[in-house]
């Protein structure tokens, strides 16, 4: 990934094309967050954090893969201090 690339501070995936930004109320981009996140000013969804942490684990890879508890709790964890760290989330 290229130093200068942006990741939605919602969701953490990274976003390198304007096509995968958000809008803003007016209809301008957000530098702030993704189009799976943030569409005409607002939050596509009402979530807590641990359900963004869930929703994020259901299309990562390793997750899915994991073959026990152990190794999902730990990813669970990771991503949760990853994403509490985000625009969105820091209290």
């Amino acid at each position: 990934m290229e130093n200068n690339a942006q990741i939605c501070q919602s969701c953490g995936m990274p976003i390198s094309e304007d096509k995968q930004k958000g809008t803003n109320e007016d209809g301008s981009l957000s530098n702030d967050y993704c189009s799976y996140c943030f569409q005409k000013g607002k939050f596509t969804q009402n979530v807590s954090l641990d359900e963004q942490v869930e929703i994020g684990l259901s299309y990562y890879p390793p997750y899915k893969e994991a073959k026990t508890q152990e190794e999902k709790n730990l990813l669970k964890q990771q991503s949760k201090e990853y994403l509490s760290n985000l625009k969105r989330w820091k209290s």
